[in-house]
């Protein structure tokens, strides 16, 4: 039963993770209330009406009506102005790198190091404008993008400059050149009208672990009966995270009994993770991690047609922690997920802005679908050649998880300041103590989607195929890889579902009202098997609680479920209370319909 605070309660079946209304107490229906009269004008009205209601129900972020199987493919994901726009209107540039500067040459804006001289080969990213983010004013030939894109490297290879990586037709609008100055003014001369913005590369580094204790360990790894490996309840997880992120309430007394998943365990989805590269032939792994792509200062090279037999693995660790996380079978989220290994970073963990964006160039063209993505490498200062290969990847229906950074100690401690978290399109991802507090280390701040649990998160090593690993440090990146887990369970159930419903969901199911020492970011805990708090769409405002038995997993009796009409925090924020239009709308849809009879 649900029960409004201080008010009488209503029959409302409240089962586990629901909230639904009971067959024998539905709302009263319309053909009740008193029947007026319908004068003949009210024929053209309607349909007026009609129109107006659905072009209301249709705009935006706004709520379908509960039942309702409409979906907006990318609603979630807030448009973002052209680099080139914001820089015309002196909104780009205060968030650059340190000892950076924005000049103009030939109407584009430049974003380099202060430290550039003219005569100085660098590497440049040369954005060129893309369909989905050219300003409505603004008309470029040729219309497509790879069109305008080809232009560009006919010019590029006048110049004499070195091509690192060109955009492909399903790819990115961008390549990566190795310039000085002067080629790169006898390139904008040419192509300025085709170019959004070029950006000098800057170097990235991988999330901190600290100190990391390895040690063999032969439990069951990768090697379990088929029928137990499908099973959806593993006990006693060797990692708190596991059993933190399945339920409501804290992990008694530092670790219950279990983890439960969603029976396809992540199966037919494909995660990529961007690191370091990974242990592949781990036994945890048991085959479903592969080596597919590494990314060096010479170029990009397949592992498949490699004669290396060292593409993409991992000699730092880094990449094999997270693999671990996302889908190992002892250790993982998602234990029947596809992992792949992307090595963005060297041994020593550095990379560089245009490894990364290569890298998101070949997914856009390979990656097999459902995807998710994971990105652990960060720099300081917004990145916009970055943020356009996230954006790409995101409309192309990929999830982006990101991890928050581990820089809570430093003097910049929010995650808006660095590379890729502050992107709007990304899953960003902070890291929880077993205490379910912030990480000290980890960054903080709005920029942060979720947290999942990163300190002392055991997982896989990379000193052995057997090897455990156990960071002596918090990390982002173990957090982001327990977060991409569970966006490849849910995809693995619900495969239609675009990056922005995906990344809507988990926020929406996350667990809310456990965090504390935040600093400024959500108290949003991720949550892998949360369903949607579903509340009747004409409830009035108010808290209300689960009583009489009802729970919501741990949440039992007495757990507020917020609820504001029109205009306040919803237990599933996009579809409920955020406008008052589509109440009026839906209200002149009932109101046309019983004029018409249609009930």
């Amino acid at each position: 039963m649900l029960q409004r605070d201080g008010g009488t309660g209503f029959p409302w079946d409240a089962r586990p993770g629901y909230v639904h209304l009971m067959q024998d107490s539905q709302p009263p229906s319309p053909r009740e209330t008193h029947q007026v009269p319908r004068p003949s004008c009210w024929r053209y009205q309607g349909f007026v009406t009609i129109l107006v209601a659905l072009l209301l129900l249709g705009i935006g972020r706004i709520p379908w009506p509960k039942g309702w199987a409409f979906h907006l493919r990318g609603s979630a994901t807030k448009w973002r102005p052209s680099v080139q726009s914001a820089y015309l209107q002196g909104q780009v540039g205060a968030q650059l790198p340190p000892h950076w500067m924005t000049r103009s040459m030939e109407s584009v804006p430049i974003f380099q190091q202060n430290s550039t001289q003219a005569g100085q080969r660098r590497v440049w990213l040369v954005k060129v404008w893309c369909n989905e983010e050219l300003p409505l004013q603004l008309t470029v030939h040729p219309k497509d993008d790879f069109g305008r894109l080809q232009l560009v490297m006919k010019a590029v290879r006048k110049t004499g400059a070195e091509v690192l990586f060109e955009g492909h037709r399903e790819g990115l609008p961008m390549t990566a050149i190795r310039a000085n100055a002067t080629q790169l003014q006898a390139l904008l001369n040419e192509t300025h009208d085709l170019v959004e913005f070029v950006e000098e590369d800057s170097a990235m580094t991988a999330t901190e672990d600290g100190t990391v204790k390895e040690k063999d360990v032969n439990d069951d790894m990768g090697t379990a009966h088929p029928s137990k490996r499908r099973s959806s309840l593993q006990d006693f997880p060797p990692s708190w995270g596991l059993d933190r992120i399945d339920q409501r309430g804290a992990v008694a007394g530092g670790h219950n009994a279990s983890y439960r998943y969603h029976p396809k365990a992540g199966e037919s989805v494909h995660v990529y993770v961007l690191d370091t590269g990974i242990r592949t032939s781990h036994k945890d792994f048991g085959g479903r991690a592969v080596r597919v792509l590494e990314v060096t200062d010479k170029g990009l090279h397949l592992c498949d047609d490699s004669e290396d037999k060292e593409c993409a693995m991992d000699k730092n660790g880094h990449g094999t922690r997270i693999a671990g996380i996302v889908g190992g079978h002892r250790y993982g989220v998602a234990k029947s997920t596809t992992i792949h290994a992307i090595k963005v970073l060297d041994d020593e963990g550095h990379g560089s802005s245009w490894r990364l964006a290569a890298a998101f160039d070949w997914l856009l063209v390979n990656a097999e679908q459902p995807a998710v993505l994971v990105v652990a490498s960060y720099v300081r200062g917004q990145l916009s050649a970055v943020a356009s290969a996230v954006d790409a990847a995101t409309r192309a229906g990929i999830t982006v998880v990101v991890a928050a950074t581990d820089r809570g100690l430093t003097a910049h401690p929010n995650a808006c300041d660095y590379t890729p978290g502050f992107a709007q399109s990304v899953l960003t991802i902070g890291a929880t103590t077993r205490r379910d507090t912030q990480a000290l280390t980890s960054s903080s701040g709005t920029c942060i989607d979720l947290l999942a649990p990163g300190e002392e998160v055991v997982t896989c090593g990379v000193s052995s195929d057997l090897s455990e690993a156990l960071p002596q440090r918090s990390s982002s990146a173990l957090a982001a890889a327990h977060a991409a887990g569970a966006a490849a369970l849910l995809l693995s159930e619900k495969p239609h579902l675009q990056a922005s419903e995906v990344k809507q969901t988990l926020i929406a199911t996350s667990t809310v009202g456990r965090l504390s020492q935040l600093h400024g970011s959500p108290d949003r805990l991720l949550n892998s098997l949360g369903e949607e708090l579903e509340v009747p769409f004409w409830a009035t405002e108010g808290m209300w609680s689960l009583v009489d038995g009802g729970k919501d997993r741990e949440c039992g009796p007495g757990c507020p479920v917020p609820w504001a009409a029109g205009a306040g925090d919803a237990p599933n924020p996009g579809r409920y209370g955020e406008a008052i239009a589509p109440k009026i709308a839906f209200i002149c849809l009932i109101f046309v319909a019983e004029f018409y009879g249609l009930w």
